[in-house]
């Protein structure tokens, strides 16, 4: 490896944004508006359950692999 570069100003990768943008893809092409009154509604629900479970996981409480489904399925499960 020759180079490694930090973004500790998030000026080259804005992950916060992206993560947004790849929820309203998953909020469209699964139809959710038919079940979810409106992507806000979702993508707030799934960032707040998001968050518990990264502090779950960070505890030893959940494993990575359960993080990556539960998140999606706890959302869910609030509609």
């Amino acid at each position: 490896m020759k180079h490694l570069f930090f973004d500790l100003d998030r000026t080259l990768w804005d992950f916060e944004k992206n993560s947004e943008i790849a929820l309203q893809i998953i909020y469209n092409d699964l139809q959710l508006s038919e079940h979810i009154r409106s992507f806000i509604l979702f993508n707030t629900a799934y960032k707040k359950i998001n968050t518990k479970l990264w502090h779950q996981y960070g505890s030893g409480k959940i494993t990575k692999a359960e993080l990556r489904i539960k998140r999606f399925i706890d959302t869910l499960k609030k509609f």
